[in-house]
């Protein structure tokens, strides 16, 4: 079966009570004995992205030697202007021979 057809045989369990209280909960699928393939190529997803982000923090950290909180703190630390409630620290990326008026 289709994805939609799932998501319309579940709809169908749901009372117009529960529609009208938002108080639904989805009704549980049959357990099978062969692993789930989304499950696990979610899982997989996460892991990869989890390793990615790590990876990328490792390389940020490489190149300029502290993390960007770090880096907020040190500059608001040192800023005069650190004390008004709307201070902000925003990072630009200027390609060279760009027109920034």
């Amino acid at each position: 079966s289709t994805d939609s057809e799932h998501l319309h045989r579940l709809i169908k369990q749901v009372t117009p009570d529960q529609w009208h209280t938002f108080d639904c909960t989805m009704p549980k699928e049959a357990a099978t004995d062969e692993p789930n393939v989304e499950e696990l190529e979610g899982k997989t997803l996460r892991a990869e992205a989890r390793r990615r982000r790590e990876e990328a923090t490792r390389t940020r950290h490489q190149i300029w030697g502290e993390s960007w909180q770090e880096k907020v703190d040190r500059v608001k630390a040192a800023s005069p202007y650190s004390h008004y409630a709307s201070w902000r620290l925003t990072a630009v990326m200027v390609k060279g021979g760009d027109d920034l008026r």
